[in-house]
């Protein structure tokens, strides 16, 4: 479940990188080699923890189609994005769950997430309806539903340390329906030409620390 909450997390992290032009380049490189390192805040336990890296890697097949990489290697996660003239959009995930060994669970959205829209506007809200299908080795699941509301809340000054960034603030609410829980709130700051500056939920928060950009432009579908 720890896994599911996580990756339900990700989409928050995923899901605001866009912006006014007819590219998802600036508030979200895909650009192969790119990398990220952030600061992890547990307000739960209530202390920093490891911090956290995230890469591009080289684009991949995943679910019949050519994607881009997104890998998180300290969670054993991988998430799989394409983008087009309308929007960026979430094809699924792999994680690994150390039960038995490493067990790699595919998991494909149905239809594809999209998770931004073009062009971005403050105001401007939208929402996914649709279904995670989970499969391993040993099985695939029917199918869990998956309804997450999106709204831009607008542009707002972020501090990182000594520095002040402006970013555009993205507020979702995850359903978590198959389990009759609570919805998961998340808040996340994307700013141009970097991508997440930072993310924040009930239980935690993370601020970017450093950022690369890779060499190799992305290819869109």
């Amino acid at each position: 479940m720890k896994k599911i909450v996580l990756l339900m997390s990700a989409i928050f992290v995923l899901s605001t990188f866009a912006e006014s032009m007819d590219t998802s380049g600036m508030f979200c490189p895909l650009n192969e080699g790119s990398r990220w390192k952030y600061s992890f805040f547990s307000k739960k336990e209530k202390h920093q923890k490891d911090d956290i890296s995230i890469y591009v890697k080289n684009s991949e097949i995943f679910g019949g189609v050519l994607c881009k990489v997104y890998e998180i290697p300290s969670k054993s996660m991988c998430f799989y994005i394409t983008s087009d003239a309308q929007g960026v959009y979430l094809k699924g995930a792999k994680i690994n769950i150390p039960v038995l060994g490493f067990i790699n669970v595919n998991i494909i959205f149905k239809p594809d997430a999209l998770v931004f829209k073009f062009p971005i506007i403050t105001g401007d809200a939208w929402s996914y309806k649709g279904s995670a299908v989970a499969s391993t080795m040993f099985f695939i699941s029917s199918g869990i539903k998956v309804d997450v509301d999106f709204i831009i809340a607008g542009i707002e000054e972020v501090k990182l340390g000594d520095r002040t960034v402006y970013a555009y603030h993205l507020y979702a609410v995850a359903s978590r329906r198959w389990n009759q829980e609570k919805p998961i709130y998340g808040d996340c700051w994307f700013s141009e030409n970097i991508g997440l500056v930072k993310g924040e939920t009930m239980n935690s928060r993370i601020e970017l620390k450093s950022y690369y950009e890779g060499s190799t432009p992305a290819a869109h579908n």
